[in-house]
């Protein structure tokens, strides 16, 4: 469904060049062209886009734009981040062994898929700053068009945004907005709604649900705003019911 859609095709078609030495328009550019121009971006536009940076945004694309961001908005490990994607290109480019262009590869693949989680994260953070969403067309969009897959790489990224207000996991230079932070308990909630399920059964990396781990983001955050303790509330009773269920249908199944 998400492929067919006219802004999939519109980005799939937007190539990048270093023709001449000049760098054109990329389809992550075109994304946060968007955001900063387009005053009535959709949520079913947003969702498009955000499923676009999990399936088919190039490393290249992100590594160059957190570095042209960089002198902005964005904390300095994220350029941190795309030097050492071009670092580790020009090491394989130079390699005369296969042992090491084989290591170095390994590397390649593991840095690819920082560049492709802490992209959607910053442009994730970008939607949520930009405007506050209808729920219910971002819910109806999320279940249409999110596979179950990228609801859990989805909900690593909104917790990466909570989770601004530690050094190590800063996407920006300071810490995400009240506003922000409404917009994201929205996407969090429509999230939840569509996934939850998949998120009680989805661990980390520590063993816990990511229901747990969304609350535990949560508790991050400004702690002053009702609308964050309004959502914790919230994934506290989704957690507890969803436990319930499972204890209940497993009971069914013994005495069966």
């Amino acid at each position: 469904r998400a492929e067919g859609h006219p802004l999939m095709r519109a980005l799939r078609s937007v190539k990048l060049s270093q023709k001449h030495g000049r760098r054109w328009l990329s389809p992550v550019d075109m994304i946060l062209t968007m955001l900063h121009r387009c005053p009535d971006v959709s949520e079913r536009q947003m969702i498009i886009m955000t499923s676009y940076m999990m399936r088919r945004a190039l490393p290249e694309d992100i590594a160059l734009m957190f570095l042209d961001e960089r002198r902005h908005t964005l904390h300095n490990q994220y350029a941190d981040l795309a030097r050492k994607y071009f670092a580790i290109e020009r090491v394989i480019a130079k390699s005369t062994s296969d042992k090491e262009k084989d290591e170095q590869s390994k590397n390649m693949k593991r840095m690819e898929r920082r560049l492709v989680l802490a992209g959607t994260s910053y442009v994730l953070y970008r939607m949520v700053s930009y405007s506050h969403c209808n729920e219910s067309m971002l819910r109806a969009s999320m279940q249409d068009i999110i596979e179950r897959h990228e609801a859990i790489i989805l909900a690593r990224c909104l917790a990466n945004i909570f989770a601004t207000t530690r050094k190590r996991d800063l996407i920006l230079k300071k810490p995400p907005s009240v506003n922000a932070l409404k917009s994201v308990c929205q996407w969090v909630s429509a999230l939840c709604d569509g996934f939850h399920d998949e998120f009680l059964a989805a661990k980390d990396s520590k063993g816990a649900n990511y229901l747990r781990v969304l609350l535990d983001a949560i508790s991050l955050a400004s702690k002053q705003s009702e609308e964050v303790i309004s959502l914790k509330e919230d994934l506290r009773r989704a957690e507890a019911d969803i436990q319930a269920e499972i204890e209940a249908r497993n009971a069914s199944i013994v005495n069966t």
